[in-house]
């Protein structure tokens, strides 16, 4: 019941895909693929002591079932816990600009017009918000609740572990720290 009321309550408002963003995420899909997830036991127990309030942020993620299935086939030894999964695994280059001269800022010609996915991300690098977006989506990945902060002039993450939730990739703190422009709420208000 937990995992139906998040699904519901996120998907109120469409959830668009952060690799393909004109594509939304099916609610239905999302729900079914959690479900199978746990039955499969490949999600961490944030998952099933959560909240509903909890699994809005997992069930809102951005990313898709292929991005989570890839981030667990590619999660660093040692972390692939529930205690380290939200912690810098040292995947994402911090770089800017790319290989080829050519600034984050630009969005897709810094990721070569590819989609913006949690593999691309590995494979080019990026800054501070694709560091963010690459965790949060590995927690995702887990059923670990996870959410993109904004903090001034930068873009960490916070997790949930042990109970309680964690600042991650943060140059500011808690005090500094703002909703991300992605964060899904159920009436859309901000």
């Amino acid at each position: 019941l937990r995992l139906a009321v998040a699904t519901a309550l996120t998907h109120s408002t469409p959830v668009s895909s952060m690799a393909v963003p004109r594509n939304k995420i099916d609610w239905m899909s999302r729900y079914q693929t959690y479900m199978r997830w746990s039955k499969e036991g490949v999600l961490y127990s944030p998952f099933f002591e959560g909240t509903a309030w909890h699994l809005r942020y997992v069930v809102g993620s951005y990313q898709t079932e292929e991005e989570h299935i890839w981030a667990r086939e590619n999660t660093r030894e040692g972390w692939d816990n529930p205690l380290k999964i939200g912690r810098p695994m040292k995947m994402v280059s911090y770089k800017n600009p790319n290989e080829d001269g050519t600034r984050v800022g630009t969005g897709a010609p810094y990721y070569y017009y590819q989609p913006i996915n949690l593999k691309s991300i590995h494979e080019i690098g990026g800054v501070c918000g694709a560091i963010s977006y690459f965790i949060v989506g590995f927690c995702h990945a887990y059923g670990v609740p996870a959410t993109g902060v904004g903090q001034p002039g930068h873009s960490a993450y916070m997790w949930y572990k042990n109970g309680t939730w964690e600042l991650g990739n943060t140059i500011k703190g808690w005090g500094l720290s703002t909703v991300h422009v992605r964060t899904q709420y159920t009436w859309n208000k901000r």
